[in-house]
């Protein structure tokens, strides 16, 4: 998890956005609840972040912005669906 988050940390500060590191910042204490709960029940997404995260870095090293917004794009998209299967499964139980 500490790894997962300092990968989010670096991407956010890098940018430069006082306004989006202030944001983020804000918002860590809830973020680090949902992935805790969404990655406590679907331990299958850590090996998927991992290829994820990856893919991020290698555009990011290569300088491919539109690949890294695209890889970003699909990496919140995933990690927000599997956050909503998590709590729809936990308001059924």
């Amino acid at each position: 998890m500490q790894m997962d988050h300092d990968f989010h940390n670096l991407i956010v500060r890098s940018t430069g956005n006082s306004y989006l590191i202030e944001f983020v910042g804000r918002l860590y204490d809830q973020i680090s609840r949902i992935r805790f709960l969404t990655l406590k029940t679907h331990s299958e997404r850590y090996s998927e972040i991992q290829h994820e995260h990856l893919r991020i870095i290698d555009c990011l090293l290569r300088r491919d912005a539109d690949g890294a917004s695209a890889a970003m794009a699909d990496h919140l998209a995933r990690a927000h669906a599997t956050a909503v299967n998590t709590f729809q499964k936990a308001t059924l139980v």
